[in-house]
Order: C-alpha cells, then sequence, then structure tokens
C-alpha cells in the first residue's frame, strides 16, 4: 500500500476465529490508490461479508472482501472500472471430509471508457468509445448484459449496441442504432432521416410485469412512462417469466427525422414501432423543436411525446408536453400538458380520458390550460 493506511472503524471477532467488519464497508480515503508499476487503481469504496453456495456438491461459507476501482494509462485516454470486484475465500475448510480449499475472484460489472487521443475534448477526439458488461452472479443469474458506444465527432458518424444475453435458455435481446454523418432527404418534405434504429429478442419480452406492474391492474401508459420512458431492454420480461409462451419473439424498428436544411434546430423526431409477441404492439414519438437535434443516443428526454399500445385485450393512446421557451427560463411560454385515454374489448362500457397539468398551476404567459377528468 506504498505507506496508506485503511482504518477500520468496528471489527468483531468470534470465540470460533471467524469476525466481521461492522456494517460490512470500510471507509477509504478520496486518494487511496494501488500502485502496480506502470498504472495505478483508485480505490473508491471496500467491503467484506459472508456468502454461501454449492461447490462441488457441498454447500460452502465463504467471506469476501470486494472493492470497486477505477484503471487509469494516462495519455492513452483509456478508463476501465470494475463495480462489485470480489474475492472470496472458504472458511469451513476440511480436506479430509470433502472440503478442500477454494477462493475465486469475480467482477460483477466492468465499465470502459475510451478516448483517442486522450488529451483531446469531446468535440475534437477522433473516436469515443463506452462500455460495459455485467457478469451473473455464479448460482443466481444467469443472464449477461452488456452494451456499447461508438462516436467518431470529426466524421459525425455514431452506433450503440444494447444486449441481455442468456446463453442456457437459449435467449436474447439486441438493441442497436447508427446515425448517418448526412441525412437521406424525404422528397419534397425538408425532411431527412439521420439514424435507423433496430430491436430483435427472443424469449424477451415488453411485459407490464418487467417493471413491477400487473396486466390487469396498470395502463400501458404507466408502463410507457416507466423510467426510462419509451421502449428500453431493462423493461422486458426474460426467459425465466416467458418460459411457457408460444413463439415470445420481439422486433422493432426505428428512425430519426428532422428538418433537413438546418440540421435539425427546427423540428427532430425520434419514431419507433415495437411488436413483442404475445404482449403488445406499440408505436412511440419523441420530439423536439427549436434546440439541437435528437440523436438516437442522446441522453436528453425530448419535450413532446405520443404513443400508441395495443395489447391486454385493450387499446392505449398518450401524449403530453413538457416545453420551455426559452429552455433556461420559459419567459415566453412554460408549458406541460398530459393527455391519456384507453378502451377495454372485454369490457367496452369501461373506458378512460386524463387531461393534466403539473400539481402546481401552470405559469404560461402565452396559453391557459385546464385540468380535466372523465371515468365511465
Amino acid at each position: 500500500l506504498d505507506g496508506k493506511e485503511i482504518e477500520i472503524p468496528q471489527l468483531r471477532i468470534y470465540s470460533d476465529g471467524s469476525f466481521e467488519i461492522v456494517g460490512g464497508t470500510i471507509p477509504v480515503p478520496s486518494n487511496f490508490t494501488l500502485n502496480l508499476g506502470p498504472v495505478e487503481i483508485g480505490i473508491s469504496g471496500v467491503n467484506f461479508g459472508s456468502y454461501q453456495q454449492e461447490y462441488e456438491g457441498e454447500m460452502r461459507k465463504y467471506n469476501f472482501f470486494g472493492f470497486d476501482g477505477a484503471l487509469g494509462l494516462g495519455p492513452l485516454g483509456f478508463e476501465a472500472r470494475g463495480k462489485g470486484m470480489q474475492y472470496y475465500y472458504t472458511v469451513d475448510d476440511d480436506p479430509a471430509n470433502g472440503k478442500p480449499k477454494h477462493s475465486y475472484f469475480r467482477i460483477q460489472t466492468i465499465e470502459v471508457d475510451i478516448t483517442i487521443p486522450g488529451s483531446a475534448t469531446p468535440e475534437a477526439a477522433t473516436a469515443i468509445i463506452n462500455g460495459y458488461l455485467s457478469i451473473p452472479q455464479p448460482g443466481e443469474s444467469k443472464e449477461y448484459s452488456g452494451g456499447v458506444s461508438l462516436k467518431l465527432p470529426k466524421a459525425k458518424i455514431a452506433g450503440s449496441a444494447e444486449m441481455r444475453l442468456s446463453p442456457k435458455d437459449p435467449a436474447f435481446i439486441v438493441d442497436a442504432s447508427i446515425e448517418l454523418p448526412k441525412p437521406i432527404p424525404l422528397a419534397s418534405t425538408g425532411l431527412g432521416i439521420y439514424g435507423f434504429r433496430g430491436l430483435l429478442g427472443y424469449r424477451y419480452v415488453a411485459e407490464k410485469e418487467a417493471v413491477g406492474l400487473t396486466s390487469g391492474d396498470d395502463t400501458w401508459y404507466e408502463y410507457y412512462t416507466y423510467p426510462p420512458r419509451g421502449v428500453d431492454i431493462s423493461k422486458f420480461s426474460g426467459p425465466d417469466q416467458t418460459r411457457d409462451y408460444n413463439n415470445p419473439i420481439s422486433v422493432g424498428a426505428g428512425a430519426t427525422l428532422a428538418t433537413a436544411f438546418d440540421d435539425g434546430i427546427v423540428i427532430s423526431a425520434r419514431l419507433f414501432l415495437l411488436l413483442s409477441l404475445p404482449s403488445v404492439f406499440l408505436l412511440e414519438g419523441k420530439a423536439s423543436i427549436l434546440s439541437k437535434r435528437l440523436g438516437l443516443d442522446d441522453n436528453r428526454e425530448p419535450p413532446f411525446f405520443a404513443f400508441i399500445a395495443y395489447g391486454d385485450n385493450s387499446i392505449e393512446v398518450g401524449m403530453g408536453a413538457d416545453f420551455s421557451l426559452p429552455q433556461s427560463n420559459g419567459w415566453i411560454i412554460d408549458l406541460y400538458a398530459n393527455v391519456e385515454a384507453g378502451f377495454f374489448f372485454k369490457k367496452p362500457s369501461a373506458w378512460y380520458v386524463n387531461f393534466g397539468t403539473k400539481d402546481q398551476p401552470i405559469s404560461a404567459k402565452l396559453l391557459t390550460l385546464f385540468t380535466a377528468q372523465s371515468y365511465l
């Protein structure tokens, strides 16, 4: 540790020789690093605990030390982070009775950031690569998940892909997108296609239960607005939940459209269509006006959205807006509106329409909004 110290705030030792760190976590100084010669690992947290799992037909007891950290390689612009890095070792060793000593090291999540060249700003970089990989916990999960995004700022090209994979089932879902350097013009419209998105999944299904909702009591609007809003592979049920479904397949396609003459400043929109059998057919659209064009991997939540969902013997529509002009203070317009409606085929006398605003009164300079609600 090169002279550095880690204080253990409270240690409990038992008569049988076992011990524990009270609270399970050891505070780490903000500047704590491990020097490994050409590189340094910055440690952000250390923890200690116990664990049980089956090994060679025997249920074994383990202790583990875990830490989160980052590995930097300076001028190369490469940084790797590990979350849930843990070293496990057995504490019930008894070789004479079939319990040999066993230890192993595992990493729950690996994250990688690469900037080429390393000293460049995001706008001046030749390439920016971000990626992550989550590895399943032995004995608890069979699913790998990961993603990668690539940006070439100078060439104005970007792409990304996310995936969930359960090899033993087998089951998978892939969500990939690419953004083009120049738009594909749509004749006589003034619009162009700036990017494409595609989704393909087998034994992964978009359904309300995937986010803790229920088909009988909750709506597709609640599913759609559950974070992150829209269609996201984190909101799909996996093979353990869809094992009894017939042909559980998900297919999706989308595109980014925007005004071609100003690089999408006047208006830009993301459209996506999803067919996830046997649960839902969903069409969504998100739009932005008078602002920077929406990208396929843009983290900004667009101010306008609309969707149509057909599933669970119902059809639902929704739309909303959260728009300010200027964006910083809404001095001209400060608009928030929300509309949702649903019709249920098995109960034709049951339908609903909601109009809503924020809980607090709207401060709209050019508009006056109202709140109403109707149920039958």
